[in-house]
């Protein structure tokens, strides 16, 4: 949901971008520009994760060079640094394999997302840029993603974005 977020806000910037994205409701919001050239990986749908996955889709993320991955995670912690999801283990593999393949990583998470661990490790914490994360933080939780040792912007929780499942 936090990249539907921002891919819908993609859908309105003025100046040409190059997307990957293996989301469906992504490629769909992202796909209302014009500056925006779409690719989206081969793959079976997953209706459950609404994405295209597969061994296929492991092989196109090898042939490209990513400048940025804007990542998302359903877990993230310090102690363990890593980040970790719960999916099946495609969508891992291929989430390991964009990390190894781009220069920056940001990960984009709400809140709720600190100190929670799942099931797949999907890279060590040293690998992420910046995280931005909404500023709807208590003050345990933003403590705890200001000691990640990543620099971490908060950003407001924009009303738009509320009816957006989190």
């Amino acid at each position: 949901s936090t990249c539907l977020s921002l891919a819908r806000k993609i859908a309105s910037i003025p100046f040409d971008l190059n997307i990957v994205t293996n989301l469906l409701l992504n490629a769909e919001a992202v796909s209302k520009n014009p500056h925006v050239y779409l690719s989206l990986p081969c793959g079976i749908y997953n209706i459950t994760a609404d994405t295209f996955d597969s061994a296929r889709t492991l092989e196109y993320y090898e042939s490209i060079h990513p400048d940025l991955y804007l990542m998302s995670a359903n877990g993230i912690t310090a102690s363990s640094v890593t980040i970790t999801m719960t999916t099946d283990s495609t969508r891992a593999i291929i989430k390991q394999k964009i990390v190894q393949k781009s220069n920056k990583i940001i990960l984009l998470c709400d809140h709720t997302k600190i100190n929670k661990t799942c099931f797949y490790n999907i890279c060590d914490i040293s690998r992420i840029d910046l995280v931005v994360t909404d500023d709807n933080c208590s003050p345990e939780e933003r403590k705890a993603f200001l000691n990640l040792g990543v620099e971490v912007v908060f950003a407001p929780l924009d009303i738009s974005d509320e009816n957006i499942e989190r």
